[in-house]
């Protein structure tokens, strides 16, 4: 019922528009032409524009990445160089080989001295959250901070040994292993801090054996693991501001797709479930267009040398392309409204150009339609209207040459009618008025003026 509703407005519109004036026709026919062209070149600029926004976003969001990428793997670098330093360090290793792990009053006295060694090359790091040097048996530097932020987790006593740092410690075979953003209170079972909010409770971690020979007054047979942690903080203040897109984000994974980095902390140390992962992580470094959570994203990644995970800038095309289709939309309207109504100028110019010599002619040929043959006007407009003018012109001439042609003929008509008539009448009247004489003359008795009469008769 709608639809028919709608094609009879459109007939009835139409049939409007082919009954209406010439003027009122012109500008529907400009209008629509607007319309037409308008909308054929905001589709084409429109998707020129998108193609080229999305390529200029895509080379941009990627070198951001990479850009970032390297700032981190910079920060790792030096982090990776401090511990190889603090490794080589003799005093490090003398005070470890000489601890007796049975001694509590040795072990605690090391602390102390390990600690300085400690801070000594990482306290200088702002990257750095808090450095510790584990055994199954202790834990040190972690009861003081080396600096103002730092040290304030702590490995309760037992749960190192059957935690995944010792597990990938230990399966590194002599390598530092980045280790992937973990619940502190969860990987070590640390059950009264559960529920509460503590400012270590997501860390990532790099870990390494360190081989120390057995001291020979301890007999120890155990080689510490040094655990330098960090803070999702060291990306998120590299990352921020790179990214100005309402609705982008950076994430890091690793190749397993679990989260080290992500602006949603609900989802740091969990799984992400992206159908494209497998694609990414062969890739190692690229752009591409991916699925995430149900919609189409422009995912721009780069492996890291340092620690193999992946950062990744996560940014919805739509956010990309709605100021440009908002602009295009505006300068398409802006446009639109100046042809209009220059058109419309046009429009009223041309179609007065046309029907004015129009309506000269319907009125001249309306006077014409009265009998005023006598009906002319001024030749203008273009060539075929003052060729048509001046056949019209022509015409009534002809017309009235004709009128009075005729007029003429009929006059001389009745005026030759008129003279045959008065020829007619002359002799007849004479001869009447002879004969009456000659009768009168004849009573009176007058014969000769008779015979006079008669011979002129």
């Amino acid at each position: 019922r709608k639809r028919e509703n709608r094609m009879s407005l459109l007939r009835s519109w139409m049939e409007a528009v082919r009954n209406s004036r010439l003027q009122t026709r012109l500008i529907v026919s400009y209008i629509i032409m607007i319309a037409v062209l308008t909308v054929l070149f905001g589709a084409g600029f429109y998707n020129l524009s998108r193609e080229t926004i999305m390529d200029m976003a895509k080379t941009d969001v990627y070198l951001m990445v990479r850009k970032n990428n390297e700032i981190i793997d910079s920060k790792l670098s030096r982090a990776r160089e401090m511990i190889v330093a603090f490794m080589e360090d003799p005093d490090f290793r003398g005070i470890f080989a000489d601890i007796d792990p049975r001694d509590r009053l040795d072990i605690m006295v090391s602390d102390l001295r390990l600690t300085g060694t400690l801070n000594k090359y990482f306290s200088q790091s702002r990257d750095i959250y808090s450095v510790q040097l584990a055994t199954t048996w202790f834990t040190f530097g972690q009861n003081i901070t080396s600096n103002s932020e730092h040290g304030k987790n702590f490995i309760p006593r037992g749960a190192f040994r059957n935690s995944a740092l010792y597990e990938a410690a230990h399966g590194g075979e002599g390598r530092i292993v980045w280790v992937p953003t973990y619940n502190v209170t969860e990987m070590f079972g640390i059950d009264v801090l559960r529920d509460v909010e503590v400012d270590y409770k997501y860390l990532w971690s790099a870990v390494r054996v360190i081989d120390i020979p057995a001291a020979s007054s301890g007999g120890k047979a155990e080689n510490p693991v040094l655990i330098v942690n960090f803070k999702e903080k060291l990306f998120t203040d590299v990352f921020a501001g790179s990214l100005p897109t309402k609705g982008s984000y950076y994430v890091v994974l690793d190749e397993n797709g679990q989260v080290i980095s992500h602006p949603d902390p609900a989802l740091l140390a969990k799984r992400v479930d992206w159908p494209d992962l497998g694609r990414l992580t062969a890739a190692k470094s690229g752009v591409a267009m991916m699925e995430i959570d149900g919609k189409e994203r422009i995912v721009s990644f780069d492996r890291s040398e340092i620690t193999g995970w992946y950062t990744i800038a996560v940014v919805p095309p739509n956010e990309l392309l709605n100021p440009i289709i908002n602009n295009i939309i505006r300068n398409l309207l802006i446009t639109g409204g100046i042809l209009t109504l220059l058109f419309i100028g046009l429009s009223s110019y041309f179609s007065n150009i046309i029907t004015q010599p129009i309506r000269a002619m319907i009125h001249a040929i309306s006077m014409t339609g009265e009998g005023k043959f006598q009906a002319r006007f001024k030749e203008q407009g273009s060539y075929e209207f003052r060729v048509l003018m001046h056949r019209f012109n022509e015409m009534n001439d002809k017309i009235q040459r004709l009128i009075e042609e005729n007029y003429i003929i009929k006059l001389r008509e009745k005026e030759a009618e008129i003279k045959s008539l008065n020829l007619q009448l002359d002799p007849h009247f004479m001869h009447n008025t002879l004969n009456l004489i000659n009768l009168i003359a004849l009573e009176k008795g007058e014969e000769e003026i008779s015979e006079l009469i008669t011979g002129l008769s």
